[in-house]
């Protein structure tokens, strides 16, 4: 079938880690900071995974599927994400791989889908796994989008960062460490990164947890 083909399954679509060189690739020795690889993944046989998507009756292979879609401009992908959204809607895990399969996407707008995201009716700012599933997906595996040059992804994470401290500290400061990591980056990229970590410092009361990190990180 479509998906059990490693070259048409786009297997590495599974987690844009940021660990991939491809993405987030190593200086050479004789920078000081690794280098950001803005390389895109292109899926190949969208047809068919739309094929695969209304043939399958799996809730595995139709993720799958989605995965593979939601880095395209494919006319079908919204439509089969609410379709998929409402099949399983009321099965909070799988529901919570839907809000991560977004926020992977390497669309060039991924940073507003995940912004509009944060509306949904169930994207939930007290529940821990939600705001992991999107807003720590986001910043800490789609580097491409959150490392984007108009530094939109920093301001969105230096948000939440301070909406969190309020009611879970503890994932908040958690949340700081992509921020933390500014030094890895070209001067530009260092520049948008500590200025959210200072619009963060400078919030008004922070808790313990954050003002620690965030101080360490300036330092």
């Amino acid at each position: 079938s479509f998906l059990s083909e490693p070259q048409n399954s786009t297997a590495a679509i599974d987690t844009v880690s940021a660990e991939r060189p491809e993405i987030l690739a190593e200086a050479p020795e004789t920078e000081s900071a690794p280098v950001l690889n803005t390389t895109q993944i292109v899926p190949q046989d969208k047809d068919a995974a739309l094929a695969q998507y209304n043939e399958s009756d799996s809730m595995t292979d139709r993720l799958a599927v989605l995965r593979i879609l939601s880095h395209t401009e494919n006319n079908a992908r919204q439509a089969l994400l609410a379709d998929f959204y409402q099949l399983w809607q009321g099965n909070r895990l799988v529901t919570d791989k839907w809000f991560s399969l977004q926020a992977l996407s390497q669309r060039e707008n991924a940073v507003d889908d995940v912004i509009a995201l944060t509306a949904h009716a169930d994207f939930e700012l007290t529940n821990p796994n939600r705001v992991r599933s999107l807003v720590g997906a986001f910043a800490m595996n789609n580097p491409l989008r959150f490392h984007q040059a108009d530094g939109r992804g920093y301001a969105f994470l230096a948000d939440y960062i301070m909406k969190l401290d309020k009611t879970n500290p503890q994932l908040a400061a958690r949340l700081v460490s992509p921020l933390s990591r500014w030094r890895r980056y070209d001067s530009k990229r260092q520049g948008l990164m500590r200025d959210q970590l200072e619009r963060i410092a400078k919030s008004g009361k922070l808790s313990p947890d954050v003002f620690e990190i965030v101080q360490k990180s300036l330092g």
